[in-house]
């Protein structure tokens, strides 16, 4: 499983669905749409990887 399908799965699609009007099938497609581009934009400006514990909030951390 790579780093995008572990930040997708930790997703919380279902709450995200309920804050923008959307249903967790589009949050979810819009995530896989966005996050590739946005990663690929972090390496290329030399931002350091972090785990995704580091990259959740509280809540979330310490998912497997």
């Amino acid at each position: 499983m790579s780093a995008l399908d572990d930040i997708l799965g930790a997703l919380p699609a279902d709450s995200i669905s309920q804050q923008v009007g959307a249903s967790p099938e589009e949050v979810r497609a819009a995530a896989a749409a966005v996050l590739p581009a946005l990663l690929q934009r972090c390496r290329e400006a030399g931002l350091t990887p972090v785990t995704l514990n580091d990259a959740l909030p509280p809540r979330h951390a310490g998912m497997p």
